[in-house]
């Protein structure tokens, strides 16, 4: 994936080992993390550390929202038409 750099299958996070896996088809944007059972897992949107303030805030105002289904394309695309107006 050339989106993500390489990383280990397996990490230590104080006392725990942690499992990293990675879809192809997933969306480079998506972050999803799972409990240990591979029962309840949560889709974390990756924003850019080079994004500035403004449409970081954005974002995740948009993502939070009660509901929220939008892809995260679609998040971001909302979110840069956004930056500059008033809310």
């Amino acid at each position: 994936m050339p989106f993500w750099a390489a990383v280990p299958r397996r990490m230590q996070l104080e006392e725990r080992v942690v499992r990293l896996r990675g879809l192809r088809g997933q969306d480079p944007l998506l972050l999803t993390l799972f409990d240990s059972s591979d029962d309840e897992h949560i889709d974390v949107l990756v924003i850019p550390p080079e994004a500035d303030a403004a449409f970081a805030e954005r974002v995740l105002n948009l993502a939070g929202g009660v509901g929220s289904v939008e892809p995260p394309g679609r998040i971001f695309e909302v979110a840069a038409a956004l930056v500059g107006k008033t809310a």
